[in-house]
């Protein structure tokens, strides 16, 4: 169904590669994985992930950001 199809994709521009992704899912959950070595996958913890690990429950996800050390995602206004 259209809940496992990524609806927005978004890495790190500045010419350097991101070592963490996030993904929002069609259903508008926020899902993330890779390094963690600071906490930057948002999920409590600094575990590095290999498959992606849901961030939450919200499902109003709309803009990301993933940098080499940060990572940001925000909401739309209801």
């Amino acid at each position: 169904g259209s809940t496992n199809k990524i609806k927005k994709f978004n890495t790190h521009g500045g010419g350097t590669s991101a070592p963490h992704m996030l993904v929002v899912r069609g259903d508008g959950t926020l899902w993330t994985w890779g390094a963690n070595g600071y906490g930057d996958l948002g999920l409590g913890n600094t575990t590095y992930y290999s498959s992606p690990k849901q961030v939450g429950v919200l499902t109003t996800w709309s803009a990301l950001s993933v940098g080499d050390a940060q990572t940001m995602a925000s909401t739309k206004l209801q």
